[in-house]
C-alpha cells in the first residue's frame, strides 16, 4: 500500500499518520481512513467520477474546498473527436484551454504536425511539398486555401483566385500572422479547386 502520510483525509481533514488503516476509493484512488470512508458511505470525491478525474500526490495539496488542484508540473494528455482530423484537434485545443492553473502552458503544433504527417493529397503547386488545407479565417469567417509549408493563400475574388502570403493576408485585416487565427476545415485533394 502507498504512504499516505502526512496528506488528509478528505472526510475528517486529519493528516494520515503511519500506521493509520487508509482505504482508497476504487474509482479515483482518493484515500481515506477506513472509518471516514465507512461513516461516509461512498468516496468524499463521489461527484468528480463521473467526469474521470483521479485523485494523485499533487491534488492533495490546497484541496481544503474539495477541489482538485495542481502543486507542481503536469503533463496532461487532452484529447477529442470530430468529424474530421482537423475537427478533433480544434476540440482537443477548446477543451485544453478549460483547464486553467497558474503557468500554465500547452503546445499548440501538435495538431498541426499530425496534420501535415498525413499524406498529403495536393501538393502545393509552389512549392511542391505542403498538404493545402481548406480553412476560414476565425476573425472574418473568409474560407482561404492555404499551403501547410510555404504559407502561400489562394482566395476567391470578384475577379477570380487571387494568390498572396498568410503573413500578408492575415495583417491586411488586422489579425496577428499565427496558424492559430486560421480553423482548418479539410486537406484539398486532386478535385477540389483551389
Amino acid at each position: 500500500m502507498s504512504n499516505y502520510t502526512g496528506y488528509r483525509c478528505p472526510v475528517c481533514g486529519k493528516a494520515f499518520a503511519q500506521g493509520d488503516d487508509v482505504v482508497v476509493c476504487p474509482d479515483c484512488g482518493a484515500p481515506h481512513h477506513r472509518e471516514c470512508y465507512r461513516s461516509l458511505g461512498r468516496c468524499a470525491y463521489e461527484e468528480k467520477h463521473a467526469a474521470g478525474e483521479a485523485w494523485s500526490p499533487a491534488t492533495a495539496a490546497g484541496e481544503e474546498d474539495g477541489t482538485f488542484v495542481t502543486a507542481g508540473g503536469r503533463v496532461l494528455g487532452v484529447t477529442a473527436t470530430g468529424e474530421t482530423l482537423a475537427g478533433a484537434i480544434q476540440g482537443a485545443y477548446a477543451a485544453a484551454r478549460e483547464i486553467k492553473f497558474p503557468q500554465r502552458q500547452f503546445r499548440q503544433d501538435i495538431g498541426r504536425r499530425a496534420l501535415s504527417a498525413l499524406p498529403p493529397r495536393m501538393c502545393c503547386p509552389l512549392c511542391g511539398q505542403g498538404p493545402i488545407y481548406r480553412a476560414a479565417v476565425k476573425g472574418t469567417g473568409e474560407v482561404i486555401s492555404v499551403c501547410e509549408e510555404c504559407d502561400t493563400v489562394w482566395r476567391r475574388t470578384g475577379e477570380g483566385t487571387l494568390v498572396t502570403d498568410l503573413t500578408i493576408h492575415l495583417e491586411e485585416q488586422g489579425l496577428p500572422p499565427r496558424w492559430e487565427e486560421l480553423e482548418l476545415l479539410a486537406t484539398l485533394d486532386e478535385s477540389d479547386n483551389l
